[in-house]
């Protein structure tokens, strides 16, 4: 892994609009950033929590720096994420007369919300096992 791309994607997961950071035009767009965020955390998730890459091998596949970039993007992502989803919330029921309309999109956002919490778990348990890992190789 070149240095710079480890968190090239997360950082272009964040779109330049200011009113709606994640230029919601729908629901599918935050299932499709949760979705690569995931995709992008399981991918790199060998390279991410080895603390010990650059001993097992003359190539350095993630540096430190990198890991501390992905962690940094990763936890303003998933602050975005849940920021766009209170968004989308509070405007879900704005003009909308019909219960059924209502009763479905508070159901598409609960979905949408459990699926960042669970992207959220899968980062938190990464770092989890990354810090672990840092603290071992410290005592060595």
């Amino acid at each position: 892994m070149g240095r710079g791309r480890a968190w090239s994607l997360i950082s272009s997961l964040h779109c330049q609009e200011e009113h709606n950071p994640l230029c919601l035009g729908g629901e599918q767009k935050p299932i499709s950033h949760i979705g690569k965020l995931k995709d992008f955390l399981l991918q790199h998730r060998k390279d991410y929590i080895n603390a010990y890459s650059h001993i097992m091998s003359e190539y350095v596949r993630m540096t430190d720096t990198e890991r501390d970039q992905i962690d940094q993007d990763a936890q303003i992502f998933m602050r975005t994420c849940a920021d766009a989803i209170h968004q989308l919330r509070t405007e879900a029921h704005k003009g909308v007369q019909s219960s059924q309309v209502k009763e479905h999109r508070t159901a598409v956002l609960d979905f949408i919300e459990d699926y960042l919490k669970r992207v959220c778990k899968l980062y938190s348990e990464q770092r989890a096992i990354r810090v672990k890992r840092v603290i071992d190789k410290k005592r060595l």
